[in-house]
């Protein structure tokens, strides 16, 4: 997971105007484990406890910590939310409920079903609680299905 780190710390300067933290983010502060998913780690998730029925180990799945966005006190408006986190979605909104109230930033998220309701949620579940927010979802331009169906 370093090389994705290093490759966002070396696009973001040129692209201006982001901040990437790396960091996992959830809805409370704690240890929780990163299930690597080679070679397609942007498919690796977050899982609360280690399975050993599902060969984890120290390389597949170690332990990372989780922090919530609003505990970050950030000095500036968040304007954009860019949000691949495989089946973490509510707990992101969760935890970054206070400043998504403050700042009303655009939220871009990629929703992983499977994943999502493995995380004991539901597709139905996600939408409500953008729509609590205030938010109306909208189809990424291209695709022809609605999000979150």
């Amino acid at each position: 997971m370093s090389s994705t780190w290093t490759c966002l710390k070396r696009i973001l300067p040129i692209i201006g105007m982001a901040t990437c933290f790396n960091m996992a983010l959830g809805n409370e502060k704690g240890a929780r484990f990163l299930r690597i998913n080679a070679p397609n780690y942007g498919a690796s998730f977050i899982i609360d406890v280690v399975d050993l029925t599902m060969d984890d180990t120290v390389d597949t799945a170690p332990e990372i910590q989780v922090v919530t966005l609003d505990s970050i006190r950030l000095p500036y408006r968040v304007g954009f939310i860019k949000a691949a986190v495989e089946g973490y979605e509510g707990e992101l909104l969760v935890g970054a409920h206070a400043t998504i109230e403050r700042d009303r930033p655009i939220i871009c998220m990629e929703v992983n079903k499977g994943r999502l309701e493995a995380n004991g949620s539901s597709p139905e579940q996600l939408l409500h609680s953008l729509h609590v927010l205030g938010y109306d979802t909208k189809p990424v331009p291209g695709t022809h299905e609605h999000p979150l169906q």
